[in-house]
């Protein structure tokens, strides 16, 4: 990495160009401008947002694995990341005092965390304005930034630093490889020769760290894909199952029943709103942070997944207010903890966003 202050990288690549699981000891942010699929950071594995914005401390091992089904028009993902050193930071704190307390507070997160609202907008309006620009016409952009980044009273958690094994590491690399690659057929001689394993001992670690064969955990991911597929385009199911890896419909049919009791155009006809599901992750869930830790993001989640996967066992429930309703639940905290579950219903019913959704859902 070169010896400036701050490095921007502006990158627009294929999926499969990613880096596998790594750290580094310098501060990170990542703004993900295209790209969908999952990352993993620390402790902590979530679907990727586009258009979030990360900001992890030095020395947190992370891999942001982007689906190659998720691109642009010419199969690129694009994302902008900017690294600056701790050295810079206690730097600029001693010749400018002025930003020492905006330091201090950045200095204080040993946690991944990700900035929503008011504060996410100006993060990316200063991303994109300074990309056509030279490192040094940068640098007043920058001290604007690190002063939007001090400010985490809208930011969630999103992964801490676990250093990982190295078997982990091995599974991420492996994790990392399948995410990239499984639309072809991988097999066994290729996948085991990549994680540096013979055959043999390579089986037994996937059902030992996974409990699949290696067939089934490729099964696992390319059902989930096609998930995120059957929501989220307009493809015909065959053309969703051979996009994901299956050269056979009916097999691809049968796992799917299988796995999710349901047929894929149940799960088509049963989608959450793109707009909708944008809305609750950076608006809604990011409220939670105000309350108890119990109450937190990570709880919210919980009972979202919870939830829907109670919801996909029942084919004529409306999902899209499974979700909403799961998303709010708590939110009525903000008035204390005796009606908090009345004075959620009450938030929801007055968010000017979720009427629409309501409205349209209230005969399904």
């Amino acid at each position: 990495m070169d010896k400036i202050a701050f490095t921007y990288d502006d990158v627009r690549v294929t999926p499969d160009r990613q880096i596998g699981i790594h750290s580094h000891p310098q501060w990170e942010l990542s703004h993900v401008i295209y790209g969908g699929g999952t990352r993993t950071i620390g402790d902590r594995r979530e679907k990727i947002v586009k258009g979030e914005v990360i900001l992890l401390p030095p020395n947190i091992p992370h891999v942001w694995q982007f689906d190659p089904s998720v691109t642009d028009n010419e199969g690129c993902i694009a994302n902008i990341t900017v690294f600056f050193e701790d050295n810079t930071l206690n730097g600029l704190s001693a010749l400018l005092p002025e930003m020492k307390d905006s330091i201090d507070k950045i200095r204080m997160q040993t946690e991944a965390i990700s900035y929503s609202g008011a504060t996410l907008e100006n993060i990316v309006s200063i991303l994109y304005s300074v990309r056509n620009k030279t490192a040094e016409a940068r640098i007043p952009y920058m001290f604007r930034l690190l002063r939007f980044l001090s400010d985490t009273s809208s930011c969630h958690r999103v992964g801490s630093n676990n250093t990982l094994s190295r078997t982990e590491m091995r599974m991420e690399r492996i994790r990392t490889f399948c995410a990239c690659n499984y639309a072809r057929d991988i097999n066994l001689d290729e996948i085991a020769r990549y994680a540096g394993m013979n055959k043999s001992a390579f089986c037994t670690f996937m059902k030992r760290h996974t409990g699949h064969t290696f067939s089934e955990y490729m099964n696992e991911l390319r059902l989930y894909r096609a998930v995120e597929r059957i929501k989220n385009t307009e493809e015909s199911i065959a053309e969703i199952a051979f996009s994901v890896g299956f050269s056979n419909v009916t097999y691809f049919n049968r796992l799917f029943i299988n796995k999710y009791k349901c047929t894929p155009k149940t799960v088509r006809m049963n989608t959450i709103d793109t707009e909708l599901h944008t809305y609750v992750e950076q608006q809604i869930i990011p409220r939670d942070a105000l309350f108890d830790k119990a109450h937190h993001a990570d709880h919210v989640n919980m009972v979202i997944e919870q939830s829907m996967k109670l919801a996909s066992s029942m084919p004529g429930i409306n999902t899209e207010m499974v979700y909403v309703t799961a998303a709010f639940h708590d939110l009525g905290l903000v008035n204390g903890r005796e009606n908090h579950h009345i004075d959620s219903r009450k938030i929801l019913e007055a968010d000017e966003f979720i009427k629409p959704v309501s409205r349209r859902n209230r005969y399904d």
